[in-house]
């Protein structure tokens, strides 16, 4: 049998890697591309096998981490506003929308999510008041050229089709908008992801795009310990797990320290983040 061609740069023939498991009980074969460095389960998982392996839409790791998902989109709104006093924003895999809330609350930006899972998304609506449109990002509702800037952390590794999704953000980017990636850079077999990028599948993807990489750095991840826990909870139970809000100044100045502690793209270990620009017509 022939090798598949790599789904990420379209060239290489993908060739074994390690087996692995997508969730528990479920191993697979990983191959890798020898041109681009990309690697990725094959043959393909099933809708129903992905599903299976992500936490529940209402999980409680959702609710603890409320008040940080809202500082986020606050010192967002401070960095946003910096570079345009408005615009419009979306944020790709936005769960619950507590991001997208606290941006909307601290910045004249116009924020929506979209979220897959629909028992998330119905969530997000309550607790948050969040505009959320639960589809997968290549069928996004918006039409061309709806947003300046397109949040993607921790999405693009999850999705079926990197360049389906790649090619939904070009859609939807306004001339001059930008893209935020951040993507795990774990070994083979990291819980969830579909996709396992290296530094230059990542930077030939957004060429095939024609979206212009401004800035690449490595970071530790923006995710937590405990942030993929089972348990999907009623909105009720849910609000019982959100404590009082924390001091804004002092994560504001752990932010800035975080922000620091990036180094340049060829540095070892820690996630990718990637600034890209759509080029003005």
């Amino acid at each position: 049998m022939p090798a598949q061609a790599c789904p990420v740069c379209l060239h290489g023939a993908a060739r074994f890697a390690r087996s692995a498991e997508l969730g528990p009980g479920r191993a697979r074969d990983i191959h890798e591309c020898p041109d681009c460095g990309a690697a990725f389960y094959l043959p393909a998982p099933s809708a129903e096998d992905i599903a299976r392996c992500r936490p529940p839409a209402g999980s409680g790791a959702l609710f603890k981490r409320y008040w940080r998902d809202y500082y986020r989109g606050r010192a967002l709104a401070r960095r946003l506003s910096g570079w345009r006093t408005s615009g419009d924003f979306l944020h790709a895999g936005c769960a619950l929308g507590t991001m997208l809330a606290g941006l909307r609350d601290h910045s004249n930006w116009r924020a929506r999510g979209l979220e897959p899972s629909a028992r998330a998304a119905e969530l997000g609506r309550v607790l948050n008041g969040a505009d959320i449109a639960s589809v997968p990002l290549c069928e996004a509702p918006y039409p061309q050229e709806s947003f300046d800037y397109v949040l993607l952390d921790e999405v693009l590794e999850r999705e079926p089709s990197p360049r389906a999704a790649m090619a939904g953000v070009a859609r939807l980017l306004r001339p001059g908008g930008r893209l935020e990636l951040i993507v795990p850079d774990g070994p083979l077999g990291r819980a969830g992801s579909l996709f396992f990028f290296s530094r230059r599948s990542l930077l030939g993807l957004l060429a095939d795009f024609k979206l212009r990489v401004l800035s690449l750095r490595r970071s530790r991840s923006s995710r937590g310990a405990g942030d993929e826990a089972a348990g999907e909870l009623s909105l009720e139970q849910g609000r019982a797990l959100i404590g009082p809000a924390p001091s804004w100044p002092l994560y504001l100045w752990g932010d800035r320290l975080r922000r620091l502690w990036r180094f340049p793209g060829r540095a070892l270990g820690g996630d990718f983040g990637i600034i890209a620009e759509k080029p003005a017509a």
